[in-house]
């Protein structure tokens, strides 16, 4: 009996330790950032469905050699921690919003130079 509760034992010590976020995400590869900065991001709207646009996305960042941090295919949001041009550790989002036909793609940073430079390139290529 003892020894089954060894293991939610060592569960609630390491949330207790390391807080709730290590259980969630413990690789941690958190995103929050680029939720975050949703509300400052660049945006543009385009035609298609949110699957093709979100695979354009994904087809110009490989064109483009940025590094995928996340995909969140089923949200239609992926995250990544490289653009060429930009400090390595910038997280940038892109979220691809169905709206009537159309498709709103927005570029999410905290990094400034990091949106802009990454909703450029995104922008002049969809």
């Amino acid at each position: 009996m003892r020894m089954s509760r060894l293991p939610l034992l060592a569960i609630l010590g390491l949330a207790t330790l390391c807080g709730c976020a290590v259980l969630m995400d413990p690789a941690g590869r958190s995103v929050q950032p680029v939720y975050d900065a949703r509300p400052q991001a660049k945006s543009q709207v385009v035609p298609g469905t949110a699957d093709e646009v979100y695979q354009k996305v994904l087809a110009i960042a490989s064109a483009y050699k940025w590094t995928v941090f996340r995909e969140f295919p089923k949200d239609h949001l992926v995250v990544f921690d490289h653009v060429p041009g930009s400090v390595d550790t910038t997280q940038v989002g892109v979220f691809c919003t169905e709206d009537g036909g159309n498709v709103t793609v927005e570029v999410s940073s905290r990094s400034m130079f990091s949106r802009e430079l990454a909703a450029k390139v995104l922008f002049r290529n969809l």
